[in-house]
């Protein structure tokens, strides 16, 4: 091992003993981070606004639940359009001290799937320095749960994400977080980052793909991270070029996946198709947005697990009826609760105050903790990509898993799928659309889909008897998917085909097919 392989892995145990030494209450870290976060914005024009520096003297004497009480009476929810029409529009003249102390350089584009990303949100300093340090908490936790193999910290990661090279306006730097993440990649880890910043600037992401194909085989990969239908691409295109039948052929010390963006189910069995039978393969969850680095699973057969320390304050609605309607927007008065105040087993929708300078944010997600004590999660889904037209309350996590079925039972391989809900006069409807390049009868396939959400969902199953009349089902080509995506200029990177379309995304998206099934 090189002398600078033992300074990391120094410097990863070192952080590992900080970390164990101060550990403390939920609540108590989640207070210190609130208290940080609103002394540091004080004096910006966001926390003039909302009275920041009076609620910067509320300190550890004080009872934590009277400083929030008057923090969420003080400053309102915001969902991304009302932080940008108020706040965030004002970064892109170049504004400093807006939300955030200093000015922001750095933009995360959304991954929305039709038109232009039509979200940007702000990444400063103070974020990408917290991002870095779960990073090497994150590889710490690697390396404890490989048996502390520190030959694998010797090994190159190959990091499949956006193109470093931004669109600058106005000196103001735009593009995809992980992106925005290589850019800013420590000096420290360069060697070992693949596949190097000349590469990564390239933007055209059928081209980047084959030029990372191309020069597979000059690499030692140990770790590949990315959206798990891009490296299943990938995968393909590498065998395909070096003329191999699994990726160990080239890369037999591969060891570890870190994949997030979608559920890994969908891919996993095509993925571990890629892999020597012989070599064991982890697949392991990063929790990672574009506001911010949320946790990641530190163990295969563990769940998630919330990082509570590093520049994220946290608030939880419960996602039900009583908090959000039928398209996943959130209702006036919305009850939220805090970490030390949640229920396992119960769908959360969190809100997120952040040294980014977003504030009691709606991210979006849904998720659901199995292990409070712990801290450990998994995604539920969105939001507005949930189904409950007529009560029936079909999350993302439920399409996940009849996908799966549908896959182990007919043994084929579902790489991607969506699901439109809507009204057909007084029922309601569910039109479902598979990927695949087997061949599948579509009438068997739909009649066990159906059979399958009955059991996971007891909502679904009531309401198949009265308002949820029509499931319908079309299998299509995979590439179908990918089509689209890149007609809307959707492809590679953080960008995912979402689950549940609705409204304009949902009338795109069958025009689409018409057009393609007239060809």
């Amino acid at each position: 091992m090189t002398f600078l392989n033992k300074a990391i892995v120094k410097c990863m145990y070192l952080i590992d003993n900080i970390r164990v030494n101060h550990q403390e209450q939920n609540s108590e870290i989640q207070y210190k981070t609130l208290l940080k976060l609103i002394k540091k914005a004080q004096y910006t024009a966001f926390g003039e606004m909302y009275n920041f520096e009076i609620l910067s003297y509320y300190n550890k004497s004080k009872q934590f639940d009277f400083l929030y009480t008057i923090y969420k009476k003080t400053v309102p929810i915001f969902d991304y359009d009302q932080m940008y029409e108020k706040w965030w529009y004002r970064l892109q003249n170049g504004e400093k001290n807006v939300c955030w102390p200093g000015k922001i350089k750095y933009f995360a584009l959304s991954s929305g799937t039709t038109g232009s990303a039509s979200k940007r949100i702000p990444v400063s300093k103070s974020m990408i320095k917290h991002m870095q340090f779960i990073s090497i908490q994150q590889l710490r936790d690697i390396l404890k749960s490989t048996n502390d193999n520190l030959e694998l910290f010797q090994k190159s990661c190959l990091m499949i994400g956006g193109s470093s090279n931004m669109t600058i306006e106005k000196g103001l730097h735009y593009g995809d977080l992980s992106g925005i993440l290589q850019k800013k990649i420590p000096k420290w880890f360069r060697s070992y980052y693949k596949p190097g910043f000349e590469i990564n600037k390239e933007r055209n992401w059928d081209l980047k793909i084959l030029k990372i194909a191309k020069e597979s085989h000059l690499w030692d990969i140990g770790f590949v991270a990315g959206s798990p239908a891009w490296i299943t691409l990938l995968f393909e295109k590498i065998c395909q070029v070096q003329g191999i039948s699994n990726i160990h052929e080239i890369w037999p010390n591969l060891e570890v996946v870190l994949w997030g963006g979608v559920s890994i189910e969908p891919y996993k069995s095509a993925l571990n198709d890629f892999f020597n039978p012989q070599k064991e393969v982890k697949f392991l969850e990063t929790y990672l947005a574009s506001e911010g680095f949320f946790g990641y699973q530190k163990n295969e057969t563990k769940g998630l697990q919330i990082v509570l320390n590093k520049g994220v304050f946290y608030e939880f609605i419960p996602f039900d009826d009583n908090n959000f309607d039928s398209e996943g927007k959130l209702k006036q008065r919305a009850d939220t609760l805090l970490y030390h105040q949640l229920e396992e087993g119960v769908q959360y929708a969190p809100l997120i105050s952040t040294s980014a300078g977003a504030w009691r944010y709606l991210i979006g997600d849904t998720l659901s903790f199995t292990n409070l004590k712990i801290g450990e999660f998994k995604i539920t889904g969105r939001t507005k990509q949930s189904l409950n037209l007529c009560g029936e309350h079909v999350s993302v996590d439920n399409l996940n898993s009849v996908v799966k079925c549908i896959s182990e039972e007919f043994g084929v391989n579902i790489l991607e799928f969506t699901v439109i809900g809507g009204f057909d006069g007084s029922k309601v409807f569910h039109k479902w659309f598979l990927g695949t390049d087997s061949h599948l009868e579509t009438s068997v396939v739909l009649n066990f889909l159906d059979l399958k959400m009955k059991e996971l969902n007891d909502d679904y199953a009531l309401e198949r008897n009265f308002a949820l009349s029509a499931i319908t089902l079309e299998i299509l080509p995979r590439t179908v998917f990918y089509d689209y995506m890149r007609e809307n200029n959707k492809i590679g990177g953080q960008n995912k085909f979402p689950r549940v379309l609705t409204g304009e995304k949902a009338a795109d998206w069958e025009k689409f097919l018409l057009d393609f099934q007239s060809v």
